[in-house]
């Protein structure tokens, strides 16, 4: 899960850009709001580094499994240009999908 662990990293990198007024007048609060697999990046976000924010929004997933990781190897997501590269050649490697149509049932 080597990208996971760069999208949290960047994730936590704008968190901090935008803290610091990068974009606009630094703002005096801020809440990450992640859906589905960006609730997966806020919530690893916010496990490593909880002060970094000051809520968080977490929806549209599910943690019945008793281990989350259990998720992931049945997920097996794959380069997403590598596993379809007719379907999708032109993506960068910030795109993931399921290995087959049996990984994403699973999951």
């Amino acid at each position: 899960m080597a990208q996971v662990s760069i999208q949290v990293a960047t994730l936590g990198h704008l968190v901090g850009l935008i803290r610091a007024g990068r974009f606009s007048s630094a703002p005096k609060k801020i809440a990450l709001v992640g859906h589905s697999f960006g609730n997966v990046l806020s919530n690893a976000l916010l496990v490593s580094n909880p002060d970094l924010v000051d809520g968080a929004v977490l929806t549209g997933i599910g943690y019945a499994v008793p281990d989350t990781s259990v998720a992931f190897e049945a997920w097996q997501p794959r380069l997403a240009r590598l596993q379809s590269p007719g379907q999708w050649r032109q993506l960068d490697g910030g795109y993931i999908t399921w290995i087959d149509i049996f990984a994403n049932v699973n999951t």
